[in-house]
């Protein structure tokens, strides 16, 4: 073989690689992609309380009009074509107002209508130039006309908060900042017994048991607030069974024996509050009245839990049903309620690109429909951010430590997952909270407590149709 066919040869053999590597790599992305990324999204927001401005986008900037008042929360919307890199990687664009510089990133082949997050560059230098410089990388921007939502939601000086969270970790993947910044207290729901991390590595001895893993994260849900300044007193664990609120939900006259599942009695009197260690009952109503008792007790001006509808694991919905449940029943000059988004019905990787970089809004898709009337972007400090990332590392659940002689961490494991993680270029932990949620905003959907309960009853009603059809289909 002549040297000329040889390096032919040696090119297209290299060629096939390359191109099998990136079919991998693309199909592996697209495995955690739930939307076609070629689809506009939308804001899904009913907009009562966000105000829609027309700006223009020339010469990779956008200048905002100058009657325009400096709204708390801003999005900008983009029409975005990604390269052919940005299939492959992560696409992104840079943003500069004034000093501030900010990088927020996209899934990848992303093409259509995207909301990117401009609301803490009005805050900084912007107020003279008033604009925008915008930069794409593996990523283009149309020029041309656009559209500014602004939104002017923002706590008042007198607001309290109710932080609700499903799990031991909801609150401060969710809302570490909002809590840390106001006067709050903290209320979970589950003892978080369930943990999959606890039980999906092989280890050399028995896997823990419910209540061990229970008690640990009751104790974390307990103390972790504390490092952000709340009271012991204003942080409570209802240690309800994890993974049972829609069975209790769909079985309301059933009664639970939860001692068959932790040991619920010895749970509750981990909490300062004397009032919540005495039931142990399981059943809806009872989570329904610990929850008014708790909320009768806080008085929350703002109630802050799941997105009934964008966040798709069961016990967020029917969390945020049981809260609705209990606002009817408490007497609480209740403002409004903010929704987060720990899970995300549209892709578990959002929010994209690597901690610290700014948060895009949540891909929403028109079939969608109305999700809020406003929204809320918290801002975070670098400090605040360090201290998110030492409260979420505190959490064991979060945690990415190798049990020590686990089978599952010797070195050709290791270097396995760390080859995967090359290869499909989202690291061997892609939907890590320690990524997505260490961030410089937390995001909130804003409603009143009408709409809000409203979105939890239809949410409900959908996923107990989609039981039943579930269950008609195995009959059959």
């Amino acid at each position: 073989m002549t040297t000329v066919a040889l390096l032919l040869a040696t090119a297209a053999i290299t060629t096939l690689l390359v191109g099998m590597l990136v079919l991998m790599r693309n199909e592996a992305y697209r495995k955690r992609l739930w939307f076609d990324p070629k689809s506009n999204c939308v804001s899904g927001l009913h907009e009562t309380e966000v105000e829609p401005l027309n700006v223009v986008v020339k010469g990779g900037r956008v200048c905002l009009p100058v009657s325009a008042t400096l709204p708390q929360s801003a999005v900008l919307e983009l029409d975005v074509s990604t390269s052919i890199l940005g299939h492959i990687a992560d696409p992104w664009i840079e943003l500069k107002a004034g000093d501030l510089r900010d990088a927020q990133y996209f899934e990848r082949g992303a093409k259509g209508t995207r909301l990117v997050n401009i609301s803490r560059l009005l805050a900084s230098e912007i107020r003279g130039s008033r604009q925008i410089d915008i930069k794409g990388r593996r990523i283009s921007c149309r020029e041309g006309l656009a559209r500014l939502h602004v939104c002017n939601e923002r706590p008042l000086p007198d607001d309290r908060f109710l932080i609700v969270a499903p799990h031991p970790d909801d609150a401060e993947i969710a809302a570490y900042g909002l809590y840390c910044d106001t006067a709050s207290t903290i209320v979970t729901l589950t003892a978080g017994d369930a943990s999959d991390w606890f039980s999906r590595i092989e280890r050399p001895v028995s896997r823990f048991s419910r209540n061990l893993v229970a008690r640990v994260r009751v104790w974390n849900s307990l103390t972790i607030p504390q490092l952000g300044g709340l009271s012991r007193e204003s942080v409570i664990n209802l240690c309800f069974p994890d993974g049972q609120l829609r069975n209790l939900h769909m079985n309301r006259s059933r009664q639970i024996d939860g001692e068959e599942i932790i040991d619920r009695a010895s749970l509750r009197k981990l909490n300062s509050c004397p009032a919540l260690r005495e039931n142990t009952t399981y059943n809806w109503d009872t989570l329904v009245a610990d929850l008014e008792q708790v909320i009768s007790k806080a008085k929350p001006t703002i109630v802050v839990t799941p997105h009934p509808k964008l966040d798709p694991h069961p016990d967020h919905l029917f969390t945020t049903l049981a809260v609705s449940h209990a606002l009817k029943r408490a007497a609480v000059d209740l403002r409004r309620m903010y929704f987060y988004l720990v899970h995300n019905s549209r892709s578990e990787l959002w929010p994209f690109g690597p901690a610290g970089s700014g948060v895009t809004f949540p891909p929403v898709m028109p079939e969608d429909g109305y999700n809020a009337s406003g929204f809320y972007f918290h801002p975070l400090s670098e400090q605040r951010q360090r201290e998110k990332f030492i409260a979420l590392e505190a959490m064991h659940d979060l945690r990415d430590l190798p049990w020590p002689n686990d089978p599952q961490h010797n070195i050709w494991r290791r270097l396995s997952r760390e080859a995967r993680g090359f290869a499909h270029g989202m690291g061997t932990a892609p939907t890590s909270y320690l990524r997505r949620a260490v961030r410089p905003d937390e995001l909130f959907l804003v409603t009143s407590f009408e709409k809000g309960a409203e979105l939890a009853e239809q949410a409900s009603g959908q996923a107990r149709t989609r039981i039943d059809q579930v269950a008609a289909n195995s009959a059959v």
